[in-house]
């Protein structure tokens, strides 16, 4: 199945969910502009490539939840909404996960305000704004002496997203800074210039 040239303004979807069936879909060459869903929902699954898509002010509940396995090519989100984008497994049996090259973007999101948690893309093929989000690498998990050294502990906001990537073995993660209005805002902050100063890490 293709989708491909939908260039949507304002549109309203009951859910938007791909793939609805055993086929395999691509979506290509579309926009989704101010659009939204009237159930709050935005999955998009194994058997699912989007190439070339944007998503601006796609107001769908919470987040738009996009399954590791997913090839993506140029998918951008940008905006406000929704409040999170979330790219990780889903731990089904038998998953496979899709090769995107370090070479190219898979992930756009430098013009998205909101949160983020995508894990298992290549560092190099997420490009993202360091002003609201910040890359954690796995190898650092061999460093985790040092952070506490440093006065960064295993439950501190950081130390939680470094077990979020060792966890599930990936290469890094992307995860959005707190609210700029919260306290945990400051913490976080100190802490990155903590560890940027006195290891030499580099989270942006």
């Amino acid at each position: 199945m293709l989708l491909e040239g939908l260039n949507a303004n304002g549109a309203s979807y009951e859910q938007f969910v791909f793939p609805t069936s055993r086929e395999r879909v691509t979506i290509r060459n579309c926009s989704f502009v101010n659009c939204g869903t009237t159930i709050g929902t935005c999955q998009i699954d194994s058997g699912t490539r989007i190439e070339n898509v944007v998503f601006e002010n796609f107001a769908c509940g919470d987040a738009i939840h996009i399954d590791r396995s997913v090839h993506l090519s140029n998918l951008i989100i940008r905006g406000k909404k929704p409040s999170k984008v979330i790219v990780k497994p889903t731990g089904i049996e038998g998953e496979t996960f899709a090769d995107h090259s370090a070479d190219s973007i898979a992930l756009d999101i430098s013009g998205y305000q909101g949160d983020v948690e995508i894990l298992g893309l290549p560092a190099t093929s997420v490009r993202h704004n360091p002003e609201r989000h910040f890359c954690v690498h796995g190898k650092w998990d061999e460093r985790s002496g040092e952070w506490r050294a440093a006065g960064v502990g295993s439950l501190s906001y950081l130390g939680i997203c470094l077990k979020k990537v060792t966890l599930g073995s990936h290469e890094c993660g992307f995860f959005g800074l707190p609210k700029p209005r919260s306290k945990l805002y400051e913490e976080v902050k100190t802490e990155i210039q903590i560890l940027s100063d006195k290891l030499g890490l580099s989270f942006g």
